[in-house]
């Protein structure tokens, strides 16, 4: 890790992949800047397309940063993004591009607006599950916020298959659409 490849190569019918770092800010951890988390990104990706990638994977989970650098260049059927923070947003829309989800969970930290756009990475998508853990008294009105910017396509999913649940310390609430 970082680089995928060996992995890839020892175990090519992995049907869950899991990326777990142990850093807090793995960015820092690996001594990183932008340029080098878009190298092991483009490095990874390079090998997938000249060596192969994963065959049967069917389910991929991990925080943003750690899978964007993955590079992965396979369809996933089931995607679980953790620990999203503002800072990582930007990658989010890349990882969906690749991944085409039918089932995406996402776990928030924050109140901004759902990292989902109109586009191929959202265009296969049935299912879609929402943790949003909010620092304030009156997340509700973070939670609508956040859906009310979501692109059309993602509200048409929204009318009957998003769960929502808003965590808030000291106090918890759970709202079911």
């Amino acid at each position: 890790w970082p680089l995928i490849g060996p992995y890839i190569e020892r175990t090519p019918d992995l049907t869950r992949f899991t990326v777990s770092s142990p850093f807090k800010y793995p960015e820092e951890a690996f001594c990183i800047g932008s340029l080098a988390i878009d190298d092991f990104r483009d490095r990874n990706t390079q090998a997938q397309l000249q060596n192969g990638t994963w065959r049967k994977l069917e389910e991929v989970s991990g925080r943003p940063l750690e899978l964007y650098m993955c590079g992965l260049t396979c369809r996933i059927p089931y995607l679980s993004l953790s620990r999203i923070k503002r800072r990582h947003l930007a990658l989010v829309p890349h990882i969906l591009a690749t991944a085409q989800p039918e089932e995406l969970e996402l776990d928030i930290r924050g109140n901004f607006r759902l990292p989902l756009k109109d586009g191929p990475g959202c265009s296969m998508l049935k299912t879609l599950t929402v943790t949003m853990t909010i620092r304030r008294a009156d997340s509700r009105m973070y939670l609508n916020g956040a859906m009310v910017r979501a692109p059309p396509s993602i509200l048409e999913v929204a009318v009957s298959q998003i769960t929502y649940f808003e965590a808030i310390p000291r106090y918890s609430c759970q709202q079911v659409a």
